[in-house]
């Protein structure tokens, strides 16, 4: 809102008022610095697109704290979002938010406020397709290594062999088959003390050929060699006691690379989930930090659009703790005069985003842009 004296004084009254003596909300000077107006038509033009770019650069934003969280496997309770200085130090957001300072060194100030706010707009989307396509490889390793876990869990009558059976458990001739029997723990007695003498064959089951190779809580996964011949009938002779017959080639190529592929695939995705949630710290910062000096600029704009020229305003940071109708009545009160000397200045048809902004509301006598946190429960503001 313009101020009447000073900006300084104006600031320390609303402070007094609204913090100190009626403790309705936190109040921090939100300082903007003299930015370049341009013309009427610039301005106007520019707070029709300052309002997508403000909803696209949040939506970002939020994204990247999503992912930071989720990569980080974070207790929400406990997550404390960051913004990253010039001098490599972090801040919290609450924190850099309160104590807002302009990025000179990113956004020049003799640049146009479109040159400003373009370039604060296509650094979010590469950031946005930056994120989209490393979370594209890590989720991809992620569904790989489940997919390998799937193939190697469950019991030992239903997972693969690959990697449990090694070439030292199969004896192999032009007569002689080894095959690999899922036995309930249950059986194991039944299984040594019968597996060589099954009454439905005669012959044909080498004695003392059984190995216990593994066992889990359900099965036991016992070797034994038979006759080529009889491999058949010794299944369904196995079938009848429930005892499983796997169906298993031995391959020696695909036994190392079971022995390795999960191992190096997990050391891959542990290493790309550093890396990502790294990045997207650094991410988040940059987005957050472009999000606020967006809504900096948006300020600017709609205060010369309702205001005019020179640009005399206050800016306020309000944390609102309780009912923020006593807070609207509070302006209304000291500042509603405003109204009607910003409508003299500018008709409301021309007022461009601003319009558009408080179209469905009532018109307050002072610029109103919000810093929403409700759409995400990790942004602590």
């Amino acid at each position: 809102m313009p101020y009447e004296e000073n900006k300084s004084k104006t600031f320390k009254n609303i402070k007094q008022k609204l913090q100190t003596e009626q403790k309705l909300c936190e109040c921090f000077e939100f300082k903007i610095p003299k930015l370049k107006t341009g013309t009427l038509d610039q301005l106007m033009t520019l707070s029709d697109d300052l309002i997508k770019y403000d909803n696209t650069v949040e939506s970002i934003t939020m994204k990247m704290l999503r992912t930071l969280s989720d990569v980080g496997e974070i207790d929400e309770q406990e997550f404390v979002p960051e913004v990253i200085l010039l001098d490599e130090s972090a801040v919290p957001t609450s924190m850099y938010l309160n104590y807002f300072q302009w990025d000179e060194n990113q956004y020049l100030l003799n640049k146009s406020l479109t040159e400003i706010t373009d370039n604060i707009y296509k650094k979010a989307m590469k950031i946005d397709d930056e994120l989209k396509v490393k979370l594209a490889e890590y989720t991809t390793l992620k569904t790989n290594i489940q997919q390998i876990e799937r193939k190697t869990s469950g019991n030992l009558s239903i997972k693969s062999l690959d990697g449990i059976v090694r070439a030292e458990h199969i004896v192999e001739s032009e007569y002689l088959q080894t095959l690999f029997v899922a036995v309930p723990r249950g059986q194991f007695k039944e299984w040594e003390m019968g597996y060589d003498d099954l009454e439905e064959l005669e012959s044909g089951v080498v004695p003392g050929s059984s190995d216990l190779i593994i066992e889990d809580n359900e099965y036991g996964l016992f070797s034994v060699v038979v006759l080529r011949k009889i491999a058949g009938d010794f299944k369904n002779a196995c079938s009848k006691r429930k005892w499983v017959v796997r169906q298993f080639d031995f391959d020696e190529e695909k036994y190392k690379l079971s022995q390795l592929e999960k191992g190096e695939m997990e050391h891959k995705r542990d290493s790309l989930k550093r890396e990502l949630f790294d990045w997207c710290k650094m991410g988040f910062s940059e987005c957050f930090s472009s999000w606020i000096h967006l809504k900096a600029v948006r300020t600017f704009v709609e205060t010369v659009l309702r205001y005019g020229l020179p640009p005399r305003f206050c800016s306020v940071l309000l944390k609102v703790n309780k009912n923020d109708k006593k807070i609207h009545k509070y302006f209304k009160d000291n500042y509603g005069h405003l109204q009607e000397e910003s409508f003299d200045k500018v008709d409301e048809s021309e007022l461009g985003g601003l319009g558009a902004q408080f179209g469905n509301m009532e018109f307050h006598p002072y610029v109103l842009i919000t810093i929403n946190t409700h759409g995400s429960p990790l942004l602590k503001l």
